[in-house]
């Protein structure tokens, strides 16, 4: 190589010139890092401190990726040459040498390429985390889970969809997928499970249709002094003016739900088939029990087929 003559060639370079503008992570092209890697905030700080200054990258003759000694490195730290309006970028042992009397600057900069570091060895886990997330999705025909994940990440129009089923099974499939990255594996459970999200993306017009004709098939809440037969679907404590009571929610055998204190004969029946967890809810051990009650019945103003019972009475628990 030549000698250089270039203003900044070591022997003329003056430190004080200098000023710091961000680490970099520079890659060769054909490193699956280098694409995701450009995202990454401190190349888009770059970018922005070249078009707010209008500097430019130095040109001059230097060998690899590092504009002083030549080496090819891939942690980079930029200078702005400010007499010249010109960016250089130093690998680090570079930087150590030429610029040690910056003091805690210098310490802030190893702590960026650091942290940089880090980035890169995360990426590179995530990378192999998606291959790997891709290829049992493959395995488990489920490719098409994958492609919704990619394209939601991709494109934010699919969160505008007005169809909430079809966004809820979304966010779900998404969910599922990054922990599939994370963890590296999928559970029978989860196959299963995104089986059914993406059967209801793809055809949550029709699902919806189905639910809609089978809640419109369901009785209104009836008046009055009646007979509810049906399965409790929640038990919880919840706080009123007479201080916690435990609610119940019941889903009628035609279909309507009634919400109401829980009598206190089920709760002694119930008492050996349920816990409670930290939230005040009550968890079943067993299957949902199957109830009859007599109680007073005040439809919502809001929901036909919901209502509020009071003055439960005659509570049985059926076989």
């Amino acid at each position: 190589m030549a000698t250089r003559t270039d203003i900044h060639c070591p022997s003329k370079l003056q430190p004080q010139d200098y000023e710091f503008v961000t680490v970099l992570d520079i890659r060769p092209d054909d490193d699956p890092l280098a694409a995701v890697l450009m995202q990454a905030e401190c190349h888009q700080v770059f970018q922005r401190f070249l078009q707010a200054t209008g500097a430019k990258v130095s040109q001059h003759t230097h060998g690899g990726t590092c504009h002083i000694c030549g080496t090819n490195a891939v942690y980079m730290v930029a200078w702005h040459h400010v007499p010249s309006n010109e960016v250089i970028l130093i690998g680090y042992d570079c930087t150590e040498k030429l610029f040690d009397g910056y003091g805690k600057e210098l310490a802030d900069i190893n702590g960026r390429v650091v942290a940089l570091r880090k980035t890169a060895a995360q990426c590179r886990q995530n990378l192999a985390g998606k291959a790997k997330c891709q290829a049992l999705l493959a395995d488990e025909g489920l490719s098409r889970a994958w492609h919704l994940s990619t394209e939601a990440a991709n494109d934010v129009n699919v969160w505008k969809d007005k169809n909430m089923l079809r966004v809820d099974a979304l966010r779900t499939i998404c969910d599922i997928v990054r922990t599939i990255v994370r963890k590296g594996y999928l559970s029978d459970r989860q196959a299963n499970y995104l089986r059914k999200l993406v059967e209801q993306h793809d055809n949550s017009e029709a699902v919806q249709a189905a639910r809609d004709a089978a809640e419109a098939a369901k009785a209104d809440c009836p008046r009055g002094r009646d007979v509810v037969v049906g399965t409790v679907l929640s038990i919880k404590a919840t706080y009123t003016a007479f201080g916690m009571v435990d609610k119940m929610l019941v889903e009628s055998d035609t279909g309507f739900r009634v919400f109401g204190t829980l009598p206190k004969s089920l709760a002694t029946a119930l008492e050996h088939t349920i816990y409670w967890d930290g939230a005040g809810t009550a968890k079943f051990l067993e299957e949902k029990p199957r109830v009859q009650f007599t109680a007073t019945i005040t439809p919502s103003d809001t929901d036909p087929k919901f209502g509020f019972y009071t003055r439960p009475a005659k509570s049985t628990i059926l076989d």
